[in-house]
């Protein structure tokens, strides 16, 4: 169980700062960016279904679960249930999409170019639809009701808002940072991830809406989406740049 749970961490973390190590990994074109960005999504999306799978078998998981849950209702207070409100809020399906939209507008003006608004809404599109299926898949069941500030009725694992907002916030990142970006600055929008995936996982957390599981599950889950759409936008660029190629040698030749 130890052994799984350091797994699922390790994982997290592999795609929460996946554009630290893009750019030590081959020459630095977008094949091989899509590549790795591939390879991660489908490591992220594998440990998920093992986190799902733990959440449901494997006792000692449970008890995690239940010591983390019991442990945020303990620590609840006036002024935190009203920043947890405002950030669940804007973690919703509602929200998130007026915020990946802001966002992507944003990306496509500095870039000059349409990708983001195409990708980011992608994206929030693809963790709304299949959270519903996936979460009725593994079936698990929700905190129990006197755990809970709030009423909801479907399923538990994975974290829809966590894994919105992963998506999201991972796919800003890789949009925002290529092969040339500094360290510093890769490193600085990796931190800028986490705080903003852990305060929605937080939230969550806090209103005893999920267990810590969920939030895990949460995490791989949009960084996998992410990947995958970041790994598409880097092909995008890859066939771009052969078009820009060709006719620019073409143009030579005449």
């Amino acid at each position: 169980m130890n052994a799984a749970l350091v797994l699922a961490g390790v994982a997290v973390a592999i795609t929460l700062t996946a554009p630290l190590a893009a750019r030590h990994v081959g020459t630095g074109t977008s094949v091989e960016l899509a590549a790795v960005r591939a390879a991660r999504a489908v490591g992220s999306a594998a440990v998920f279904l093992a986190v799902g799978v733990a959440a449901r078998t494997i006792p000692s998981v449970a008890r995690l679960d239940t010591a983390a849950s019991s442990w945020f209702v303990t620590h609840r207070s006036p002024d935190a249930s009203r920043a947890v409100s405002v950030i669940t809020t804007c973690a919703d399906p509602a929200g998130l999409a007026v915020i990946s939209l802001a966002v992507a507008t944003l990306l496509s003006w500095r870039r000059l170019s349409l990708v983001p608004l195409v990708l980011l809404p992608t994206a929030v599109a693809v963790a709304s639809i299949g959270i519903p299926c996936i979460k009725q898949a593994f079936g698990v069941a929700r905190p129990p009701l006197e755990m809970r500030m709030a009423v909801v009725g479907d399923a538990s694992y994975p974290s829809g808002h966590v894994t919105g907002t992963t998506a999201v916030a991972v796919l800003v990142m890789l949009l925002s940072s290529g092969w040339r970006t500094s360290c510093a600055r890769r490193a600085y929008a990796t931190v800028i991830t986490v705080a903003v995936v852990a305060s929605v996982g937080g939230s969550r957390l806090y209103l005893g809406l999920h267990w810590l599981t969920d939030i895990v599950g949460g995490a791989l889950f949009g960084g996998s989406i992410a990947m995958t759409v970041g790994a598409a936008a880097a092909l995008t660029d890859a066939h771009s740049s052969a078009i820009l190629s060709s006719h620019s040698a073409a143009g030579m030749h005449r």
